[in-house]
């Protein structure tokens, strides 16, 4: 794997690469000087994790410019915009915003449990990003609060659209990465079907969407394990817990919208993430709780307020890193159902590699 180091100093596009922010398994982000238009913005390096030959990188970049093309022609306020992208000596990059800002994960670290307003505020929003994402036939496969940016303003922007497939995707199963039918994505917010590596459709991200929401309401993600592998497993075959338990002020109508949402048969979720949030902001109306009006960002596109943005830290934090997980069966859960598949770090990693925390998902449709 190419030194991240390295390439401070280098031209790739309009782009001078100053600093290096942070650097995965996945690639490396570095705080850059746009010349056209002038400013500073944060350009990523996708750096594929073993050497590729000549067959395989002609594979990889064909990837990058289906996908990115994809990601890049959504503008909405809450998703995250991307600037220019391209290729160059072999090296995939996208250039996006560049502030010193948070991300969702930074903020329920240091909060904890959110208010129930606080909830429906993020809810909404993350709705809103993801059916609009769903209507030009994108699916995320990778939502997480590490993927989710804070503006100062308290505007979400979901990022990192793309980047399992193009990393992941037609890599060799020596290294644990994307075959056939192998799962990828963070395991604390995996729907079930992505655990045993079926073909996924919108449903996968409304499921990951619930278990945010339970985490904003509880502080918590649902499953805990020693591995990721036992989590994967107990999204595979265990109920939640109830969030009621976790916060007595919740709803019981609200706590059946969180576990609906998190469903384990994709059929017997919501159809659309907006049909999820209005469920649970009338949910929480009709207990008797008071909620500010929903909160638009009519007319603000995603990059009209750049400078407010955020590469969020520990993007590439290697200890908190997402990878590809051994193709998983049902058999193997119900042979072993607490997990003990996989080491501590959970996901096997090649050797002497940090594992890569931000995937971005892939379309709906495959081209």
């Amino acid at each position: 794997m190419m030194n991240a180091e390295a390439l401070i100093g280098r031209a790739l596009g309009t782009c001078t690469l100053q600093k290096l922010v942070g650097q995965g398994g996945m690639g490396a982000v570095f705080l850059a000087q746009q010349s056209r238009p002038r400013r500073q913005v944060a350009v990523k390096v996708l750096l594929p994790i073993t050497q590729l030959n000549a067959n395989q990188l002609a594979a990889f970049l064909e990837r990058f410019r289906r996908e990115t093309d994809a990601a890049a022609s959504l503008e909405h306020p809450n998703i995250m915009p991307v600037h220019e992208y391209g290729e160059q000596d072999g090296l995939a990059y996208l250039v996006m915003p560049y502030v010193s800002g948070g991300t969702l994960r930074d903020e329920l670290e240091r909060e904890g449990p959110l208010s129930l307003q606080h909830a429906v505020n993020y809810l909404e929003q993350l709705a809103a990003a993801l059916d609009f994402a769903h209507e030009h036939g994108v699916i995320h496969r990778d939502i997480k609060p590490a993927n989710i940016m804070v503006t100062n303003e308290g505007r979400l922007l979901l990022s990192d659209f793309g980047l399992v497939k193009i990393i992941a995707e037609g890599q060799t199963p020596q290294v644990r990465l994307t075959g056939a039918g192998a799962p990828v994505g963070t395991p604390d917010y995996m729907a079930p079907e992505q655990v045993i590596g079926e073909e996924v459709d919108t449903r996968a991200d409304l499921y990951s969407l619930g278990v945010i929401l339970f985490q904003m309401l509880t502080g918590t993600t649902p499953f805990q394990g020693e591995t990721p592998m036992q989590i994967a497993a107990q999204h595979l075959q265990i109920p939640p817990p109830s969030p009621q338990m976790l916060r007595p002020d919740l709803p019981i109508a609200a706590e059946q919208v969180v576990l609906r949402a998190m469903a384990k048969r994709p059929g017997d979720r919501y159809m659309r993430a907006q049909d999820m949030a209005r469920a649970f902001r009338s949910a929480v109306l009709n207990a008797g709780f008071q909620l500010d009006p929903e909160q638009t960002w009519a007319g603000l596109l995603s990059g009209s307020t750049a400078s407010r943005m955020a590469i969020p830290k520990g993007q590439f934090d290697p200890m908190r890193q997402t990878a590809s997980m051994p193709k998983v069966t049902k058999a193997d859960v119900q042979r072993n159902p607490t997990g003990n598949l996989l080491n501590r770090t959970g996901i096997n990693p090649a050797p002497n590699q940090p594992v890569a925390e931000n995937t971005i998902p892939g379309r709906a449709v495959d081209s």
